[in-house]
């Protein structure tokens, strides 16, 4: 953060003792990141164990910033490796089926969807078919019970520079029924994308992953999965006042060896 903006915030914290709190926590929050990294940009294993450790905590931290309206965003670009999946997961369950949906949807699925995530509506999902995403569908005997978008334009996140070349895909979010979960169907899901793409000539996989979601880290963990990249970025109201690329497969001289995905 330059001296002018430092200097700025500071008279505004003065001007209003409302805004003490969020100068404060904004500060400190910037520091953090800071420290995350050694001199040559590498993420601290420490932190890292922090994060591991005591999410729910942070988590908390983060929820109060955003009423403040600092938005933090911390995450994971992975690679996600076809090749390394155990072999277990290859096939479906009876009365499992998948399919790719390149165009439109119908009624039932577009149904399905909308009570399955609270965040999804018409409007978004017709959108991003509009957009050129493909829709991947997992249904037991026709009822959706599982899906997630596939893309090809650009990995969607704050603060991303990451490019997507002609043979790779970045997906993202999934979703499993409730009712279908905690019995390894996402991780069939997600090869069962992978083998698709793969016919279509799209061999490579990009997603995100939220580094203080612990499933989320399993679940790429079982899928051999790699973190390439870590993004933070600090923003109020909409103007960045932090950003961060790490590389995490970068050779360091001290010894903090590869990032565990667990």
């Amino acid at each position: 953060m330059s001296n002018n903006l430092l200097v700025s915030f500071t008279g505004l914290a003065f001007a209003n003792p409302k805004i003490v709190t969020f100068s404060v926590l904004q500060i400190s929050l910037i520091i953090m990141l800071q420290r995350m990294t050694t001199t040559n940009g590498r993420m601290t294993t420490r932190f890292m164990s922090l994060a591991h450790h005591y999410n729910q905590g942070i988590y908390a931290i983060l929820r109060i910033a955003r009423k403040l309206s600092l938005e933090i965003d911390l995450y994971y670009l992975t690679e996600e490796n076809s090749e390394s999946v155990p072999a277990r997961y290859e096939n479906m369950p009876d009365g499992f089926s998948a399919e790719i949906v390149e165009r439109s949807l119908d009624e039932t699925t577009l149904s399905d969807i909308t009570a399955m995530n609270q965040w999804s509506n018409l409007e978004s999902i017709q959108s991003r078919l509009a957009s050129g995403h493909w829709f991947f569908a997992l249904r037991h005997r026709e009822r959706l019970v599982g899906y997630t978008w596939i893309r090809f334009d650009q990995v969607d996140e704050p603060n991303c520079d990451y490019e997507l070349s002609v043979n790779e895909a970045f997906l993202q979010g999934a979703f499993i029924d409730p009712k279908y979960r905690n019995g390894g169907l996402a991780t069939i899901m997600r090869v069962q994308v992978y083998r698709m793409l793969e016919k279509r000539g799209i061999g490579n996989v990009v997603s995100t992953t939220d580094v203080l979601n612990l499933p989320a880290k399993k679940f790429k963990a079982k899928l051999a999965a790699k973190h390439s990249y870590c993004y933070a970025s600090v923003s109020f109201s909409g103007f960045t006042v932090f950003k961060k690329k790490f590389d995490m497969c970068r050779n360091d001289t001290r010894d903090h060896g590869r990032i565990s995905l667990s």
